[in-house]
C-alpha cells in the first residue's frame, strides 16, 4: 500500500525504469497494481464537508 504522493511518485518512477531496463518490445501484456490509501484523504474531507455544512455538502461525505 502507499500511503503518500510522493512514495506513489517514487513508485511510478521504479516501475517505468523496470519496464524501460526490461527490455521488453511489447508492453501490452505487462500488467501490475497499486493501492493508494485513501482513508486518511476521505477522513480529511469529511471533516470539511461537515465544516461546510449545506445539505448538499453533507450528502457528499463517504462517497467516493
Amino acid at each position: 500500500m502507499i500511503f503518500s504522493l510522493e512514495r506513489y511518485e517514487a513508485v511510478i518512477d521504479a516501475y517505468l525504469d523496470g519496464l524501460e531496463a526490461s527490455g521488453l518490445n511489447d508492453l501490452s501484456r505487462v500488467t501490475s497494481v497499486a493501492s493508494f490509501f485513501v482513508s486518511r484523504v476521505d477522513t480529511l474531507i469529511d471533516k470539511i464537508l461537515e465544516k461546510i455544512g449545506t445539505p448538499e455538502a453533507l450528502n457528499l461525505r463517504g462517497k467516493q
